[in-house]
């Protein structure tokens, strides 16, 4: 075995696309909620957890 089991892979691509509908869904809402402050501050961060092997500068705006 090569340390992974293909029945997990299902479920986990299903989390993933779910947990990336859901960050959408409270983006748009913060959008509608704060407006030029929220987009403000999604220019200055990353959507998700940055690791120290990422260099990227902050994601573009929807």
């Amino acid at each position: 075995m090569s340390g992974w089991s293909p029945v997990l892979l299902g479920p986990v691509l299903i989390f993933q696309a779910s947990a990336h509908w859901i960050i959408l869904a409270e983006e748009t809402r913060c959008i509608e909620r704060f407006g030029s402050a929220c987009r403000a501050y999604m220019g200055r961060v990353r959507r998700c957890i940055q690791g120290p092997w990422e260099s990227l500068p902050a994601r573009n705006m929807i």
